[in-house]
């Protein structure tokens, strides 16, 4: 999340959401507090490879919202619809692997480290590896 994101930015995020969902190329979700309905996240299916059988997930977390495993509960409970769901074996995320905190809420849900890819995404106009976690369809703990 951009520390100058703003309500263009939001616009942006919500029209590119609603093109993924008709698309069938993602689908983005809000992590809510069941009780006050203060929005505390986001994660979703940023990548759908129907061809492959293969789904990408991705997340953020407000900073006052982490620390309570909030995440890997959110992982978790999407992992599973997404095998329950689709025609998906594979579930993957690549994170940066300085981030910690991403790093154990997907290990925490269960997602296996594979290695680190060099040079796997660009974020924010830069080349950035990516720490490569999976979970295959059978694999999510119970």
């Amino acid at each position: 999340m951009p520390h100058d994101y703003d309500e263009a930015d939001a616009r942006d995020f919500a029209e590119r959401s609603a093109t993924a969902i008709a698309e069938g190329t993602g689908l983005h979700l809000l992590i809510v507090d069941a009780e006050s309905d203060r929005l505390l996240g986001s994660c979703g299916i940023v990548e759908m490879d129907w061809e492959e059988g293969r789904a990408e997930l991705g997340y953020w977390l407000a900073a006052d919202a982490r620390g309570r495993g909030v995440m890997s509960r959110a992982l978790a409970l999407l992992s599973r619809w997404v095998f329950e769901s689709l025609p998906v074996e594979r579930i993957q995320l690549g994170i940066e692997p300085g981030n910690e905190a991403s790093r154990r809420a997907a290990e925490r849900a269960g997602f296996t480290l594979e290695g680190v890819l060099r040079s796997w995404f660009v974020n924010k106009g830069v080349r950035r590896d990516a720490a490569m976690y999976s979970l295959i369809r059978g694999e999510l703990p119970s």
